[in-house]
């Protein structure tokens, strides 16, 4: 298994993180937010 951590720019996101295990994805995590479609 092997884990990566991706820096975004220009999203809203600041991190992606994901542990690969073959073709599959595990503990998927975004990190970062924006004040967006949540917003009432």
């Amino acid at each position: 298994m092997f884990h990566y951590d991706y820096k975004t720019e220009y999203t809203c996101s600041q991190l992606n993180s994901l542990d690969l295990d073959g073709d599959v994805a595990h503990n998927v995590k975004f990190t970062g937010d924006c004040n967006g479609n949540l917003k009432e």
